[in-house]
């Protein structure tokens, strides 16, 4: 998310998550990526910004800084994420 975010930025462009969701295979000379992020970068005053949730990104975001800071521990920051995912594509 970091790196998406990175990379709109340069263009001077807001990030939209479109989809977050597991890879799959082929997988190519060992790498298995966990989780794949599609996305779109987009002005900043787009109307399609404001009708987003942002809710999911700010709460995975949260989550990770639990984890960085030590609150919870790796096991944990996975269970809550994917429950946050779930609930999320229901």
């Amino acid at each position: 998310m970091s790196e998406a975010g990175e990379f709109c930025l340069r263009q001077d462009k807001e990030l939209r998550v479109l989809s977050i969701g597991g890879s799959h295979p082929p997988y190519i000379f060992g790498n298995f990526p966990k989780v794949e992020v599609r996305f779109d970068c987009v002005d900043a005053n787009d109307p399609i910004l404001e009708q987003e949730d942002s809710g999911l990104e700010a709460k995975i975001t949260t989550l990770n800084k639990l984890l960085n800071d030590g609150v919870i521990t790796n096991k944990e920051f996975e269970q809550r994420k994917q429950k946050l995912l779930d609930d999320y594509f229901e």
